[in-house]
């Protein structure tokens, strides 16, 4: 894929996220709601390392919930909190996952420790994507990225492994950003330019990153790669090899989350 091409998909996206159905303007004001909101995402990784899925999978679900919430921020108590959080992953494994639903109703309901029953699940799940009126494809940082992955990769400028590490570092900081409240109502392709900005200077890539962004959209980029910077610092305080980063495990990302937000 040449640069022309990638640029045209990512607009196309951008397009997309323009649409007022998957903008989210609302953030939920409660403390509450938002520590509700932090536990349901640390269960939805372990959820999807447990069953082998893809991890971008979380992404979709909590456009699902944070698009929900923005409509019924009234549903702040942890039960309720946790049904929706467990039947957006669900519904985001059954839409988006390559593979034969591993996350069934049954299963899910096993999870939730017999707190919500089958049909309690089910409710749930007409009741997500009437209220979401069926937009269940939003454009989530991670597809934008892909839009410019191959293009990436085709650079021959680069090593394999300054690839992999721009990449790797690129969709580490996505899944921190699912993790933090402070990126609810930013724009995906902002989330995404921003990972993208960190991920090319974390590898020392001297690659000028050039994608269409929408005058709003650059600047929330900037207030992203703002925030981004500072997740990073608090996961790799000492500059570690941060080549391995998307190995961390969903407890550490909630730490990183935790200890950057009372900072």
């Amino acid at each position: 894929m040449n640069a022309s091409a990638a640029a045209a998909q990512w607009q196309a996206l951008a397009d997309k996220e323009n649409q007022e159905y998957y903008k989210i303007t609302q953030l939920i004001t409660s403390r509450d709601a938002q520590n509700h909101r932090l536990l349901m995402v640390k269960w939805a990784y372990n959820a999807v390392d447990k069953y082998d899925l893809d991890r971008s999978i979380v992404s979709f679900a909590f456009s699902y919930f944070d698009r929900f919430m923005a409509l019924y921020s009234d549903l702040a108590d942890f039960e309720c909190t946790q049904i929706l959080a467990m039947t957006c992953l669900y519904v985001a494994a059954k839409v988006h996952s390559s593979r034969t639903a591993p996350l069934t109703i049954s299963r899910i309901s096993r999870m939730s420790k017999g707190c919500f029953e089958r049909k309690q699940i089910v409710e749930m799940e007409k009741r997500l994507i009437s209220i979401l009126s069926w937009y269940m494809h939003p454009p989530v940082p991670t597809l934008f990225v892909e839009t410019v992955r191959h293009f990436l990769y085709n650079n021959r400028n680069l090593s394999s492994a300054k690839k992999d590490q721009v990449y790797d570092m690129t969709i580490y900081l996505i899944e921190l950003s699912v993790c933090d409240h402070f990126f609810v109502t930013k724009r995906p392709s902002s989330v995404a330019a921003a990972a993208l900005q960190i991920g090319l200077e974390v590898a020392g890539c001297d690659l000028p990153l050039q994608v269409p962004l929408a005058p709003e959209a650059k600047e929330m980029a900037g207030a992203c790669l703002s925030r981004m910077r500072k997740l990073y610092k608090s996961s790799f305080p000492d500059k570690e090899d941060s080549s391995r980063c998307t190995d961390c495990s969903p407890n550490d990302v909630m730490m990183t989350i935790t200890q950057s937000s009372s900072s």
